[in-house]
């Protein structure tokens, strides 16, 4: 917060340039700059997983297709990539059972002070709101859960689908 509101405008003054109050501002703008702060927060994880899946390739397998003449897209197409697709395949999977639980780090970003505008609360920050902000009573626990439990039927099926068709794109490549 401190950064998108405080310190990017005055590196903007001092530079000639006009950038506005990230964080305060509403429309694509806002969400521009929530979703860049999700990819950057995630980026280091990706970056482990990734790295360690690929560290895992034997230097002698692509040594032996280098010296066959495989061309670097070929190398990454036909070794590198079917190698770290369980890796590619876990990221997905885990996406498309995050789509309906991720609060997107706005309580990050909005904390006790106030509440993120419409346009970018999501149905997980909705429901941490529900109950953790608002102090919340009996009915609206059984409302949230009801919620939870909706969700849970709609995502299941959807995890379980994206998880078939990935599992039928993999070629079973080992090493």
């Amino acid at each position: 917060t401190y950064i998108a509101d405080r310190v990017l405008p005055e590196f903007g003054e001092k530079i000639g340039i006009e950038i506005p109050k990230l964080l305060t501002q509403s429309g694509y703008k806002l969400l521009f700059t929530i979703i860049l702060f999700n990819i950057f927060v995630g980026f280091g994880s990706g970056v482990l997983m990734y790295s360690n899946a690929m560290s895992r390739i034997p230097d002698s397998l692509v040594e032996y297709a280098q010296l066959e003449g495989c061309t670097p897209f070929k190398e990454f197409w036909h070794i590198t990539l079917p190698l770290a697709y369980p890796t590619i395949e876990t990221f997905l999977v885990v996406g498309v059972a995050n789509i309906f639980i991720d609060q997107a780090n706005l309580y990050t970003f909005y904390m006790d002070n106030e509440t993120a505008c419409a346009e970018i609360q999501t149905i997980g920050y909705y429901l941490y709101l529900m109950i953790q902000k608002n102090s919340a009573t009996r009915s609206q626990y059984t409302y949230a859960s009801a919620i939870g439990l909706t969700l849970t039927a709609v995502t299941i099926p959807l995890v379980l689908g994206a998880r078939y068709l990935l599992d039928k794109l993999d070629k079973g490549a080992e090493f």
